[in-house]
């Protein structure tokens, strides 16, 4: 797999970006150009994108004048009743995802900092902070501002992000396209729409510090109607309409806090790979998004569980669960992730969502085509995706097929043109398939029973399958052998 032609298949205007300075760092005249007209299309399509949010959906204007004003506590969800809500959106998440996250390795103070995760919104341990509060928002990163608001935009959205993907500009970390983002761009979109991005990014944004081992979150409270055009609404407001649509804005909170927190499980390696690409936050919030979806729609199958922590103490007595209020499902992506989940999910099929799994829970990045430091790796040639590393001291097709269990017949028939004693490096073996060995920096390693887990085998299985190893010393992308569940 190649993440850039399977994941982010080329733009309109190609790979490389058209505004790119030449071999000597000289900005052609026609670079020029391009640069010239990639900022004005960023600058028209930000300030109107904006427009029209605060316009026709999100009412940014007038959330702020709520939260100034003496009428807050009628408008905005109290933090107490906020931590109960991602206390239960917490709990969804890990009784969904410890299928894979029980089987990664990690570091000893990953593990023992994800074990202790809880949401609060208050003490010394707060990890629950206040999106519009400034004061909140001073004690997280300090990047939660409009240039971070701004490259979030270039990424996800459908229409700013179209601008940047027809000229091929593409945010790499170190790039010249991140310097001119840094140095051009932003501040011509800030002069444009300053103001209007830190509205968007203080009352209708939400964010987490870009570490995998922080739990703390930026929430926005502000309680609106999300079936009904952004309208507010009021918590002293008793009739049956507004009470059923103050549920449903609580089960869209629930369903925003199961996405932030899915980004807390997230593989330390998943992480660097992305971060040296030029698709860190599609790749991030696509992943998440996508098994965003799969925990949803499994909880929301019984909902009950979740409704005394997410729903109005005695909002509507007797009820039981509406598919009007927790709901629709099966689950729609968000429309801001939408793109860049709906990629992930069109790789089911060339990989399966256990390897989806493992790419964003486990780490193990080779899936998709990266390094642990997000490089390229090339592609296999055709015909041998899926084939695995011939194992040492294995020369001849009779030695494999006494290894593998597969008949002589069955490997020659699958790799055309192979001597039976003249094997080459990499060989399909039906039945089987390769792991990479996960050794992360501070040495941590999987083990054989990790590896076991992660394949369905048993440790016995895959110990048999690989004979004489040093599982302590092998180094990190070691293949091992491991038969097909």
């Amino acid at each position: 797999m190649q993440i850039r032609s399977d994941l982010f298949p080329t733009s309109p205007g190609g790979s490389v970006w058209d505004g790119a300075a030449d071999v000597a760092g000289v900005v052609t005249e026609r670079a020029g150009l391009a640069r010239e007209a990639l900022i004005a299309a960023i600058v028209e399509e930000t300030a109107g994108k904006l427009k029209y949010l605060d316009d026709h959906y999100l009412h940014i204007a007038e959330r702020e004048r709520l939260y100034k004003g003496p009428d807050r506590d009628e408008y905005f969800m109290p933090m107490t009743e906020a931590e109960t809500i991602a206390e239960e959106g917490r709990k969804a998440v890990d009784r969904v995802v410890a299928k894979w996250t029980s089987h990664a390795a990690l570091s000893p103070e990953v593990a023992a900092k994800r074990a202790a995760m809880t949401y609060r919104a208050s003490g010394a341990d707060r990890t629950l902070f206040d999106a519009c509060d400034l004061k909140d928002r001073s004690l997280l990163d300090p990047r939660f501002g409009a240039t971070l608001t701004l490259r979030f935009l270039i990424s996800g959205d459908e229409h700013i992000g179209g601008w940047a993907r027809e000229h091929g500009f593409d945010i790499t970390p170190g790039s010249q396209e991140e310097r001119f983002f840094l140095t051009e761009l932003a501040p011509a979109v800030l002069r444009e729409s300053g103001e209007a991005l830190v509205r968007f990014g203080r009352f209708a944004f939400v964010g987490a510090p870009e570490n995998v081992t922080d739990p703390r979150l930026l929430i926005n409270t502000f309680v609106w109607d999300p079936d009904a055009d952004g309208r507010p609404l009021s918590r002293r407001d008793t009739s049956p309409e507004v009470v059923a649509a103050r549920q449903r804005f609580r089960w869209q909170f629930w369903k925003r806090i199961v996405h932030e927190c899915i980004h807390t499980r997230e593989h330390p390696r998943f992480a660097a790979a992305r971060l040296g690409t030029a698709f860190d936050i599609p790749l991030a919030e696509g992943f998440c998004e996508f098994f965003t979806k799969m925990v949803i729609d499994e909880v929301l199958a019984t909902p009950e569980t979740y409704r005394a922590g997410v729903e109005e103490s005695g909002a509507a007595p007797g009820r039981g669960p509406d598919p009007n209020i927790y709901g629709p499902t099966p689950y729609a992506y968000k429309q801001e992730y939408a793109p860049m989940a709906q990629r992930v999910e069109n790789l089911v099929g060339p990989l399966s969502v256990e390897e989806l799994a493992a790419v964003f829970f486990q780490g193990h990045v080779e899936l998709i085509g990266l390094s642990p430091r997000g490089v390229e790796l090339a592609p296999l040639p055709d015909g041998m995706r899926g084939s695995v590393t011939v194992p040492e001291g294995v020369t001849t097709v009779e030695e494999l097929a006494e290894r593998t269990g597969v008949a002589r017949g069955t490997l020659l028939e699958a790799n055309p043109g192979v001597e039976a004693d003249d094997l080459p490096p990499r060989m399909n073996v039906p039945g089987w398939w390769e792991h990479m060995l996960l050794v992360l920096p501070d040495g941590t390693r999987e083990s054989p029973a990790q590896i076991a887990a992660q394949h369905g085998v048993t440790e016995q299985a895959l110990r048999a399958a690989n004979p004489g190893l040093r599982w302590n010393e092998l180094p990190d992308g070691f293949p091992v052998l491991v038969r097909q569940a």
